[in-house]
Formats: structure tokens, C-alpha cells, sequence
């Protein structure tokens, strides 16, 4: 009879002991990230006796110490007498800056600033030093693991009202877990840095934006939504691709805000203040330097990098749409003889002839969770709930058009991944516990062992990526 009660216990959010079982789940995935540390590096003494071989993001740390945003490191003289520096045949004898943006004659970082101001800065602060590139992954992956759980208690608050507290708890750590967090930080370099400060980010705005939804005081809702403003900018200064996903928020702000102004009109433009007016500022700064690095407003920088090819190069075609697909959701992992017996695999892409950067990746249904976002929308039910259900589809089409847009203009790589596998991870998760609440009996049999065995893929997905990477971190 006790199992039973477990079984049927939903999840309520005002119950203490529910909200301490999924700290639990919290406090262990934390600890999941702690044993990366052994690989940290000792603290980089600042000022650097060498600017050059340092990571973008200390060398962009330094130029604004010195009041500055080039990076201070000369140019070699013949790069800017080439007809085309961008082109890797064109520079081959010349010694450069490896994958900086060069532009105006100046050596700049295209790398988002959010983990400088985040993370470098206050660390620098707090103790004269700078921290290495693991340290500054597990800081943000640690922050990660807080805001993905805080995000989805909103996220199953809002969606799933009637969700098992026993399903909630499994789906916590398979969002944590399998949404690519692990994978990145496995890595712990200056790419990643990148991916775990959108992940951070991207989570914050979506807890932030949705406890001010539901907060009845005014004063704690305006807070609300001027920090997830902040948090939105710094995901655009992490990985602007990855902030896209943040708009798959815009139905539910929108259902939001024109409620609100049905009820009070007051009210309702005092919190549509404190969020536009906030991300109105945050976007402007992000104009700004943009334009004092780059001549423009809206350009990031990208297509100035020195890497493997002439980014410039590269655009969006519709004949591509069809191997975008295959490389980010439908490829398959490669077997390993051992536990988990999955990890990344190669494919070669013709691509028309055209250059397709290609790394070792995995496809999105490959760890299974999100392969569950084709539910969603049908269990959502849009007669129920048009936010709801239009949040399922946004997720699905913002995914599906970055993934497009990241083989097009970047090519195959497990962080162009990250870029939409976390969120498209949270409402999948989220999309089968609605799925579970509407079914009873035997059919509620077969969608919750359907339910843990995608929970169970998309962990065992990372963990073969860890384990493949050479750089396991979690046993060693």
C-alpha cells in the first residue's frame, strides 16, 4: 500500500519534503560535477607574462584592464597586406593568432564576454588571481545544475500540475544529466567555457521569467523580470545561436502580458517595463561593443575568425536542410566494447561539394529524451492551454532552425549541439509528464517504463561521450 501511495503522490510545490527531494537530486548532480576539479590547472597569475598564448577569454580580460578591446597582441605586418587573410592558403606561411577574429589590422576575441563578467572578474576580485579554464567550467556548470533544476520546477509548475513526484525526480536528473552539461564539461576548455555560460544563462532567464509570471507581488515581480533580462543578455554575450532558444519563452510572456493588461493596465506596464526596459539596455550594450569592435551593431565577429576555413564562405542553402537534419538529430552513436557501449560518432557530409567543418557529434534522438518533443505538443493539447502547446512548438521549430542555420554557417559539432539540446531536453522532459498524467492502468505502464528508459538513454548518451572524449572526469 506505501509503494502505492509513492506512486500516486503528486508533486506539490508547497510541500517541503517534496522540494527537499529534488534538492537531493540537486546536491547529487553537483557533486556529479566536482571530480573535474582534479584537472584544474593552478591559478594564472595576473598581469600575464605572456598575453599571446593565453585562452580568448583571459586575453579579452586583460584588454579591459587596459581599457581597451583589441586584444593586446600584434598583428604580423603581412597578414594585412593579403588580398583575402581569411583564407587559410592565403596566410600559410604566416604566423596569426589561432581562431581570433582579425579585423582593422587589431587581433579581437569573438567569444562572448558574460564568463569575464560572470566569472573572471569576480573571481580576480575575491583573490588576485584568474582561474583556469576547468575551474571557470565548474563554476558554470555548477551554476547550471542549480538553475536547470530551478527552471524545470517552473517549467513543471506551470505545465504539469499533476505530475508523480516520483517522475519529476527521475526526469530532474535526466534534464540535469542528459541535457549536455556532463558532455561540455568534460572538455573544460575555452569552446566550452562558451557553451556552459549559455546553458547557465539560458536556464536563469527561463526560471527567472517564469517565477515572475507567477508571483502575485508586484514589487517581487518587476525584480523578476529586470534579472531575467539580465540573464537574457548574457546568454546573447555567451553564444548569441544558443539565446535564440530563449525565444521558444515568447508565447507564454506574450499569453502573459496580455492578460495582464485585461486585469491591470498599472500593473501590467510596470512589468512590462522592468523586463523591455531592462533587455532594451542589455541589448544596446551589446549593440555597442559589437559596433566598437566591428563597425556594426549586429556583427559578433564570426567571420573575421583565422581558423580552418574562410567563414565568410559560408551560407545558408536549403540543399543542406536535409543533411542538417541527419547530423543533429537522426546520427547515430558509434559502439564501444565497453559500459556505456555508445559514444560519438563521424560522418562525412557531401554537402554539394561545399566545405562542412565536420567533428565527432551525435544526433539530438540519439539520447532518446528529446526524441519525446514529437509528443509534446499533442499532449499539451491546444485547446487546454495555447501558451502551453505554442511553448512545445516554438521549442521544436527553434531547434530544428538553429540546428539548420549551425550546419550552414558552422558545421558539425557536439557544441553546436548544446546549443538547443538543453532546452529541447527540459520541455521534452516535460512533455512526457504531461503525456503520463493523462494515461491510467496498463497504459500508464507502458509510458512510464517508455518514460525511464528515454530518461536512462539520455544518460547513458553522455556518459559515452565523456568516456569517449578520453577526459573522464566522473571515474577517472
Amino acid at each position: 500500500m506505501r509503494a502505492k501511495h509513492i506512486l500516486n503522490t503528486e508533486y506539490d510545490g508547497s510541500k517541503a519534503w517534496h522540494n527537499l527531494a529534488l534538492l537531493f537530486v540537486v546536491v547529487l548532480c553537483l557533486i556529479l560535477c566536482a571530480p573535474v576539479l582534479r584537472n584544474a590547472e593552478e591559478n594564472i597569475e595576473y598581469p600575464l607574462d605572456s598575453v599571446r598564448n593565453a585562452i580568448p577569454y583571459v586575453q579579452q580580460f586583460d584588454a579591459f584592464m587596459k581599457g581597451q578591446a583589441e586584444l593586446d597582441v600584434t598583428p604580423d605586418a603581412r597578414l594585412a597586406e593579403l588580398e583575402n587573410p581569411y583564407s587559410p592558403e592565403e596566410r600559410e606561411e604566416i604566423p596569426f593568432l589561432w581562431d581570433r577574429a582579425y579585423y582593422n589590422g587589431q587581433y579581437y576575441s569573438y567569444f562572448g564576454i558574460a564568463p569575464i563578467l560572470t566569472v573572471y572578474f569576480p573571481y580576480y576580485v575575491f583573490t588576485g588571481a584568474l582561474p583556469s579554464a576547468v575551474t571557470v567550467c565548474f563554476i558554470l556548470a555548477a551554476f547550471s545544475v542549480v538553475f536547470t533544476a530551478l527552471a524545470f520546477r517552473e517549467v513543471i509548475l506551470r505545465f504539469c500540475p499533476h505530475a508523480k513526484l516520483y517522475m519529476v525526480l527521475a526526469a530532474l536528473f535526466a534534464v540535469i544529466f542528459g541535457g549536455g552539461l556532463y558532455a561540455g564539461l568534460s572538455w573544460s576548455d575555452n569552446y566550452y567555457i562558451a557553451v556552459l555560460s549559455a546553458i547557465q544563462n539560458s536556464m536563469a532567464f527561463i526560471f527567472f521569467a517564469m517565477r515572475g509570471m507567477r508571483t502575485e507581488s508586484l514589487s517581487k515581480r518587476c525584480v523578476l523580470f529586470a534579472v531575467s533580462a539580465v540573464c537574457l543578455t548574457l546568454t546573447v554575450w555567451s553564444r548569441p545561436t544558443a539565446a535564440l532558444m530563449c525565444l521558444a519563452l515568447a508565447p507564454l510572456i506574450l499569453d502573459f502580458f496580455i492578460k495582464a493588461f485585461k486585469e491591470n493596465i498599472r500593473s501590467a506596464l510596470a512589468s512590462a517595463v522592468s523586463f523591455l526596459g531592462v533587455l532594451t539596455v542589455g541589448a544596446g550594450l551589446v549593440m555597442y561593443f559589437n559596433a566598437v569592435r566591428f563597425s556594426s551593431p549586429l556583427d559578433f565577429g564570426a567571420a573575421y575568425q583565422l581558423t580552418v576555413s574562410d567563414i565568410s564562405e559560408n551560407k545558408i542553402s536549403f540543399s543542406l536542410f536535409g543533411e542538417a537534419m541527419t547530423a543533429y538529430f537522426l546520427q547515430l552513436p558509434s559502439i564501444m566494447e565497453r559500459f556505456p557501449f555508445v559514444t560519438r560518432s563521424y560522418l562525412k557530409f557531401d554537402a554539394a561539394g561545399r566545405y562542412i567543418y565536420t567533428a565527432s557529434s551525435v544526433g539530438a534522438f540519439s539520447f532518446g529524451l528529446p526524441a519525446a518533443s514529437l509528443l509534446a505538443p499533442f499532449a499539451a493539447r491546444i485547446k487546454e492551454d495555447k501558451a502551453r502547446f505554442l511553448t512545445f512548438v516554438s521549442v521544436i521549430v527553434l531547434s530544428v532552425l538553429l540546428a539548420f542555420s549551425d550546419f550552414c554557417l558552422g558545421g558539425v559539432n557536439l557544441r553546436y549541439l548544446l546549443d538547443f539540446l538543453p532546452i529541447l531536453t527540459l520541455f521534452s522532459a516535460s512533455g512526457l509528464l504531461i503525456l503520463h498524467g493523462r494515461t491510467k492502468g496498463a497504459t500508464r505502464a507502458v509510458v512510464t517504463a517508455a518514460a525511464f528508459l528515454l530518461f536512462c538513454m539520455a544518460s547513458l548518451m553522455v556518459l559515452g561521450i565523456i568516456i569517449g572524449n578520453g577526459k573522464d572526469f566522473l571515474f577517472g
